[in-house]
């Protein structure tokens, strides 16, 4: 006998990019990021593995991190999952 539960999840993913002396590029480069990665994980949980879980359209967010000047910009990006859980 098993139980099946029904889980809502968040991914966490953190993105780091030499700004190499062009600030609005690089975040740019690192917003064009955050639909490749969302593409991907979402085909992911489709095609790869088979339908073990999906990213719903609510609950995703992200913001691009870094002043003006910085070496480096950071993307946070925070992905809802669904899955079912044997218990």
């Amino acid at each position: 006998m098993a139980y099946v539960e029904e889980r809502t999840d968040t991914v966490e993913i953190e993105v780091l990019r030499a700004v190499n002396a062009d600030y609005d590029g690089a975040r740019r480069r690192l917003l064009k990021d955050v639909t490749s990665l969302t593409a991907a994980i979402i085909r992911d949980g489709h095609v790869t593995s088979g339908g073990e879980y999906t990213v719903p359209d609510g609950g995703r967010s992200h913001d691009v991190i870094g002043q003006t000047g910085a070496s480096f910009l950071t993307l946070r990006m925070t992905l809802p999952v669904n899955y079912e859980l044997s218990v």
